[in-house]
């Protein structure tokens, strides 16, 4: 779902290839790289859909594993459409969410860290944005606030999220927070409390029916994460 050009989509067919894969997405120009990439490595069994996310999970069909990947953050309801997805799983389907995130992204630790490293035309650019912004009351030197955005500017609160999840039947079997970014600086922010980004994986079932899986899959994360993350 919001695959873009379709990197999830192609990791989750590296790991199963014969498994049948719907790639959907709203951009018709990110869908068109991976289009390409499908007649260029003849990959079989992946589907390409236009069609925006509530759109496409009104359909009836049903799926095993339905994956966000750094995309719930772009809705200004995220309890919606995750709720809308688990309506289209499989009897033991499972949602997962990637890389979204939390609201450590509009805490002043996180934004002098992010300007202090970011190049010298990104930081000319957040400076003239900050002063339109004093000055002016707009938002990102003057253009419009996107509420397609929302999320993206003042991150999500999720454990609030995982909260409101399981009041609605559904339950975050993991949840996790973790760093994102370059290479070395992923192994930099945990220590500075900057695990930013969360995943979660959701099941529309109690988590005890899935004790032993869970525990294998942290136990997995564990040994293969190569920077330091925390779980909810």
């Amino acid at each position: 779902m919001c695959g873009g050009a379709g990197k999830a989509a192609f990791v989750i067919k590296s790991c199963d290839p014969d498994c049948q894969v719907t790639l959907v997405d709203c951009s018709d120009k990110m869908l068109d790289i991976a289009r390409q990439k499908v007649r260029k490595q003849n990959i079989q069994g992946l589907e390409v859909v236009l069609d925006d996310a509530f759109s496409f999970l009104a359909r009836d069909e049903k799926f095993d594993l339905i994956v966000f990947s750094s995309a719930v953050h772009h809705f200004k309801d995220p309890l919606a459409l995750l709720e809308a997805a688990s309506k289209r799983l499989n009897d033991n389907g499972l949602i997962v969410t990637i890389a979204d995130p939390t609201t450590l992204t509009k805490t002043r630790r996180y934004k002098f860290f992010e300007f202090m490293l970011s190049d010298k035309e990104t930081k000319k650019t957040k400076v003239k944005s900050w002063f339109a912004f004093k000055n002016n009351g707009e938002t990102a030197a003057g253009q419009d606030f996107d509420l397609a955005e929302y999320q993206t500017y003042t991150g999500i609160d999720d454990k609030k999220l995982a909260y409101e999840l399981t009041k609605l039947g559904l339950h975050p079997m993991v949840h996790m927070r973790y760093p994102a970014g370059e290479p070395y600086l992923t192994k930099i922010m945990p220590w500075l409390g900057l695990c930013w980004a969360f995943s979660m994986i959701i099941s529309p079932h109690q988590v005890n029916d899935h004790a032993l899986k869970v525990q294998g899959i942290k136990e997995q994360l564990k040994r293969e994460m190569p920077f330091r993350f925390q779980f909810c």
